[in-house]
């Protein structure tokens, strides 16, 4: 099994009025790759629950994937994404 770090995703955010923002997502992963794919895989899970009407779920445990306090109507570029390795 791969060694898996703690993980920092800061991803811009918008909405239509202007406002800017950033939307944090942390968790375990083995590289950057990973991580990132974890961030988007819970945050459209996030999304079609929130559609939905249901609630987000949290992790199971400290560093679980989780995407709570989403901003309904802000749109989150992935491509300026900032990926940051916190603890290996």
């Amino acid at each position: 099994m791969k060694h898996r770090s703690l993980w920092e995703i800061d991803v811009p955010i918008k909405d239509d009025t202007g406002r800017t923002g950033w939307h944090v997502f942390a968790g375990l992963a083995t590289d950057r790759a990973e991580a990132l794919k974890a961030a988007q895989d819970v945050y459209r899970e996030a999304v079609r629950r929130q559609q939905d009407g249901d609630e987000i779920p949290a992790g199971n445990a400290k560093w679980d994937w989780s995407a709570r306090a989403l901003r309904p109507g802000w749109d989150l570029d992935w491509n300026q994404a900032e990926l940051h390795e916190r603890i290996q």
